[in-house]
């Protein structure tokens, strides 16, 4: 078995109707579980508003979907029929997608250790054009930006549109996968967070000094936005020259993921170690790094300041983020640094944590953040991707 079961899978197509914006992680994670259990939903939906008889077409899909992905797809069907059954909540979904991303790839790529499709799923995340092109230099935005990806991500999926922005509004741009585990290097963000953190000082110290600029600026989602204070606080040398860092949705004080980490207390210590292990041997590191009370955000939280000397931070979340919760933990609570949330430049868009690297309100944010303008927001406001 290989990724092909994956990738071909019948749902697919449905899934990547939707625009870029509105694609989840999951979508390379394997659409079999995601897809099916999206397709348990609808019917069910459509059902209760007559368009659809439930079980005859529930047989049908069902049918087909075991046919082309066999013995597997099964299973997928019928773990996803029981989560759909319970109406299970999208941020339940968006937090399985996370672990069962690792586990799958990884089981994958253990399976077949030569993956033919990685340069076809490179293909299809768009890569920015013209990617780090070290003789960039800008006269109106002198400063690099360095972009870092989020969780379960790559430089070329979660921040490749808006650093493709950048680049047509006159800014040099920079960003690289890191923290992706050398059997599989398509999916970044999975190693512990210190570990990525040197790998992206290495590449910083790098631009750097190809591009002989004196300052650089900082952009993360997610993950990727944690990364941006983690790296600027403890890895040495880099906050010297580091001007302004922008978060977008970061688990600053670590996250519930929707309050359902809290389940993992239901036992006390012991069932939370439990879940702590399970994420650490399923290849996710960073998943129990940022959790509440995780090492890395306990490290980041303690021993002085987040914000370095000299840094500019401005921190953006959503008051609709369903993964990092409460939405307020995004935020860092020092003199001078700036806290949004991106209603407060535009109420009525429903942006969620995904959608937060896609949505035009917040790369209007990061552009006037990252000019220095007096305005922050932007001059017309869109509808962003709801819940996403």
């Amino acid at each position: 078995m290989d990724l092909a079961m994956i990738a071909n899978n019948p749902f697919l197509s449905m899934a990547s109707r939707e625009p870029d914006s509105k694609r989840s992680h999951a979508d390379l994670l394997g659409p079999g579980f995601v897809a099916a259990f999206r397709t348990h939903q609808m019917y069910r939906s459509r059902s209760a508003l007559g368009q659809y008889t439930t079980t005859n077409h529930n047989r049908e899909v069902r049918a087909n979907y075991i046919r082309k992905n066999g013995r597997l797809g099964r299973k997928y069907w019928s773990w996803t029929s029981f989560l759909a059954g319970l109406s299970v909540p999208a941020s339940l979904l968006d937090f399985c997608n996370m672990a069962l991303r690792a586990f799958l790839l990884a089981t994958l790529a253990l399976a077949s250790p030569v993956v033919q499709r990685d340069a076809e799923l490179v293909k299809r995340q768009y890569p920015p054009p013209n990617h780090n092109d070290f003789s960039c230099r800008s006269t109106t935005h002198p400063n690099p930006v360095v972009l870092f990806h989020g969780l379960g991500a790559t430089y070329y999926e979660d921040l490749n549109q808006l650093e493709t922005y950048l680049k047509t509004q006159g800014f040099c741009t920079f960003s690289i996968t890191y923290g992706a585990y050398p059997q599989f290097p398509y999916v970044g963000g999975l190693r512990p967070i210190a570990d990525s953190a040197a790998e992206l000082a290495t590449f910083i110290r790098k631009v750097k000094a190809r591009t002989g600029a004196s300052k650089i600026d900082f952009v993360g989602h997610s993950e990727g936005a944690f990364q941006t204070l983690y790296v600027s606080k403890f890895e040495s040398g880099i906050s010297s020259f580091v001007q302004r860092i922008i978060a977008i949705a970061p688990p600053t004080h670590g996250t519930t993921f929707a309050n359902l980490y809290t389940l993992s207390y239901i036992g006390g210590d012991l069932t939370n170690g439990l879940v702590n292990q399970i994420l650490n041997t399923v290849g996710c590191a960073a998943c129990a790094d940022v959790v509440t009370n995780g090492p890395a955000v306990q490290r980041l939280n303690s021993n002085g300041p987040i914000v370095q000397s000299g840094n500019q931070l401005t921190v953006l979340a959503s008051k609709y983020d369903e993964l990092v919760t409460p939405t307020y933990t995004a935020f860092v609570n020092e003199t001078g640094v700036k806290n949004y949330h991106v209603q407060d430049f535009c109420p009525n868009d429903p942006v969620g944590h995904i959608g937060e690297a896609y949505d035009r309100n917040v790369w209007a944010i990061v552009k006037n953040t990252l000019s220095d303008s007096s305005k922050i927001g932007p001059d017309v406001c869109t509808y962003g991707s709801p819940g996403r």
